[in-house]
């Protein structure tokens, strides 16, 4: 059991000696900004794929609801009948809806782990910037006191 916990303390102590490093902390503080840059660009993609997906399912839905002189609160309403010549607009209505809510909500759970990920790395950067002097202490070799006289 004392192995056990002799060998955790030796590897917080190497966890913080590397955290508290100019290399840690800068390292942790260079990767944090890499993935909130990777957020933006995420973002920028989805929503040149998604705005206009969805545009053109919203206006297959106008089309379908023009068609059957009715309207729909949302795409997800339309009633798509076999039998009526905007079935398929119908259809494709309701496929290009789901693929840009299913788009969307992929994006934002990638989002939430790029962003938390992001803030855990540099907040320990901070952290390790902050507690760098006081863990990475100087030594210098005291002057004596006592000099010999010629």
């Amino acid at each position: 059991m004392d192995k056990i916990i002799e060998s955790i303390i030796s590897q917080l102590s190497y966890l913080v000696e590397e955290l508290t490093s100019t290399s840690g902390y800068t390292t942790l503080f260079k990767g944090g900004v890499v993935l909130l840059t990777a957020c933006a660009i995420s973002i920028q993609q989805v929503s040149t794929m998604a705005i206009p997906l969805e545009t053109s399912a919203y206006e297959l839905k106008f089309k379908v609801e023009h068609s059957l002189n009715k309207k729909f609160n949302s795409i997800d309403e339309l009633e798509c009948k076999l039998n009526h010549e905007s079935y398929p607009n119908c259809m494709l209505s309701k496929y290009k809806g789901s693929l840009t809510s299913s788009s969307i909500d992929a994006l934002v759970s990638w989002l939430e782990l790029l962003f938390w990920l992001s803030y855990l790395m540099i907040g320990l950067s901070i952290i390790g910037f902050l507690f760098h002097p006081h863990i990475h202490k100087k030594t210098t070799i005291p002057e004596s006191s006592t000099k010999t006289e010629t």
